[in-house]
């Protein structure tokens, strides 16, 4: 028996503090609700938050939201985030990462008729597209350009 809406898409709305990001279901491995997070020592840049214990490994925990738009927030001790499987191959790094949410995420199923491109954010490489989703705007993050970021700061870090 064929399924209907074979082209629909599993995905995760994840309301963050400026607005929401849209992420395939795939690349999540787990939605974790307020856990503290730790402070790495050093200059950082503003997007990195620090670190998660996660399944008794330590991860980065970022801010998509401020890889996006440049805006710098305040993030309290207890955060929520949902835990992304590495879509790029990690040379020696995590498989995973943690991405700071300001909310609970939603589940939506997403087909061509649901979704219309608003922009292709060539101004901002984290950007890969901005839509709206039955009339509400959210943000497509670029992860391979996410992942390539957090893999030359910890190219850095160790380095120092």
């Amino acid at each position: 028996m064929a399924q209907e809406n074979d082209s629909r898409l599993k995905c995760l709305l994840l309301p963050v503090q400026s607005g929401t990001l849209l992420l395939p279901n795939s690349v999540v491995a787990e939605i974790v609700p307020a856990q503290r997070h730790h402070r790495d020592a050093g200059p950082r840049p503003d997007w990195y938050i620090g670190h998660i214990e996660w399944r008794g490994t330590s991860l980065p925990l970022i801010s998509l939201e401020t890889l996006c738009d440049s805006v710098v927030r305040e993030f309290p001790a207890k955060t929520s985030f949902v835990v992304l499987h590495r879509l790029l191959d990690a040379d020696g790094g995590e498989d995973y990462y943690a991405v700071y949410i300001d909310g609970i995420p939603h589940f939506q199923f997403v087909d061509e008729t649901a979704v219309k491109s608003l922009s292709t954010s060539e101004e901002n490489p984290y950007i890969a597209h901005e839509v709206s989703i039955d009339g509400a705007s959210a943000v497509i993050p670029d992860l391979d350009t996410v992942e390539r970021q957090l893999d030359t700061l910890k190219q850095t870090t160790d380095e120092a």
